[in-house]
Formats: C-alpha cells, sequence, structure tokens
C-alpha cells in the first residue's frame, strides 16, 4: 500500500508554473545573445564573400583596360591602377602605385 500525502496535491500546478517561469526567463535572456551572434556571422560571411570575389577579380585583373561590372549585387570596377569592389556600404580597394616586372 502506498501513502500519499494529501496536502502535496496543488504542489504539481505550482513546480510547473515555477518551471514554466524560469524556462522564459532562461529564453528572454538568451535570445538576444543568439540574436546577436547571428549577426556577426552574418556579417563575417558577408566580409569573406567580398574577400573572395575580390580574390577572383583580383587574379584577373587586367590593367590596360577598365572594367565596371556587376556580379551578385557586388560591383566591380576597375582601370589602370584600382581595383575596386562594393556590396552597400562594404568596400575593399587595391591601388597600384608602381609595378615592376621580373624576367
Amino acid at each position: 500500500m502506498k501513502y500519499e500525502k494529501k496536502s502535496e496535491q496543488g504542489f504539481l500546478l505550482l513546480e510547473s508554473l515555477v518551471t514554466l517561469g524560469m524556462i522564459a526567463s532562461i529564453s528572454l535572456l538568451i535570445y538576444p545573445m543568439i540574436a546577436r551572434w547571428m549577426l556577426i556571422r552574418k556579417e563575417a560571411k558577408d566580409e569573406i564573400e567580398l574577400n573572395r570575389i575580390f580574390y577572383e577579380a583580383s587574379m584577373e585583373w587586367n590593367t590596360t583596360q577598365s572594367l565596371d561590372e556587376n556580379y551578385k549585387g557586388y560591383v566591380i570596377q576597375s582601370n589602370k591602377n584600382k581595383l575596386s569592389i562594393k556590396k552597400e556600404n562594404q568596400k575593399v580597394e587595391v591601388y597600384l602605385y608602381d609595378y615592376e616586372f621580373e624576367e
């Protein structure tokens, strides 16, 4: 035979409400941190993509002709001594002041 206290029947609801309150509090404290991490992740991803496109454009950069084209929302501009890649508020530029080729 099992012994049960009749006075503990109301504690189940109270424990559930306290647990729900704790879970909600933890969620509200963690959500801004997770949202900030996602924003930092997106910014880093955009910066890596910008640098990747810059690298690819610099490998094909022909200094004898000007270039002005769009690639996946990125604006690629080049002329004799400058290569720049822009997207929204991000920009990467390289200026060549002097160069020398060795044989």
